[in-house]
């Protein structure tokens, strides 16, 4: 999955990708250092991939566009 540039909503260059489900170790040292967004524990097709850390917005990703 290609990382976006900027937050369609904001602008912002802090969008970190979204992680769902039981979140490993290192899942958890990357998101207590804010490279990844824990998203719960159930995902679904519709489930946004990217979070915005400055606004706060969730989007599809990239792939999920076309």
């Amino acid at each position: 999955m290609m990382r976006p540039t900027r937050c369609p909503l904001c602008f912002a260059r802090k969008s970190v990708p979204i992680v769902y489900g039981t979140p490993s170790d290192s899942e958890l040292r990357d998101a207590n250092a804010s490279r990844v967004h824990l998203g719960g524990q159930r995902s679904t097709m519709e489930d946004p991939a990217w979070h915005c850390q400055k606004c706060g917005y969730e989007w599809p990703g990239a792939e999920d566009l076309a």
